[in-house]
């Protein structure tokens, strides 16, 4: 996932500008998803063979499950990541791009690619056990089974106060700035803030360009 997401960012910066943020956001999302949705997915598949189905019954009824579940929990986060697009400042469009990109290349390979490879495992993908592996008996959770339960028989009555209470929290949106960080942000009486505000009085160009002058000066002097 994280090698199909930087292809993406290689293919986005020939075409714009891609803040180098994007590669952190790759290399932190993608092992996570990754792995949250092919774990979800292999459990998911050795429950199966103990119900008595064949292989391909058994990869089928795990797509049907899981990839459903897998679906509806990337197309949420790709939304809300896709919010950054409206924003001017590119690196905030560069965490768009690549967090988009490993949520789709994942979602897609926990759905396509995953079951494929399990059709191909069969009952080999318990072949080999973790050495001092304890199993324990799954508990289930009486507070988020009623949760889930009520969230999935009265989805309009869970996610209405929800939208309201994002609605109200976005109000102190509406007068927000967005720029790229300097020592503008400081308050005027710290010193760093009044050190770069001497900078760009003296010199009204390019802060480097004087920097550049003097090493190139003290090389020739060597």
């Amino acid at each position: 996932m994280a090698a199909l997401t930087f292809a993406e960012l290689l293919i986005l910066g020939s075409l714009m500008s891609v803040s180098n943020f994007a590669t952190n956001i790759t290399t932190a999302l993608a092992p996570g998803l990754a792995i949250d949705y092919a774990m979800l997915t292999v459990s998911r598949y050795r429950e199966e063979p103990a119900a008595e189905r064949t292989v391909p019954g058994a990869v089928v009824r795990t797509v049907e499950t899981t990839g459903r579940t897998i679906v509806f929990s990337a197309a949420p986060v790709a939304t809300a990541l896709a919010t950054l697009l409206v924003f001017n400042p590119y690196f905030l469009r560069s965490l768009a791009y690549a967090g988009i990109g490993v949520v789709i290349t994942s979602a897609v390979s926990g759905t396509v690619v995953l079951p494929a490879a399990l059709a191909l495992l069969r009952h080999r993908v318990n072949a080999w056990k973790m050495p001092s592996l304890k199993v324990t008996e799954a508990r289930k959770s009486q507070f988020w089974g009623r949760a889930a339960t009520t969230a999935m028989r009265r989805p309009v009555l869970c996610t209405a106060p929800i939208i309201v209470l994002l609605m109200i929290s976005a109000i102190g949106l509406n007068n927000v700035q967005f720029a790229t960080p300097g020592n503008t942000v400081l308050p005027t009486v710290a010193e760093s803030r009044q050190m770069g505000d001497i900078l760009l009085f003296l010199f009204t160009g390019s802060v480097i360009l004087p920097l550049r002058a003097l090493a190139v000066s003290l090389n020739r002097l060597r």
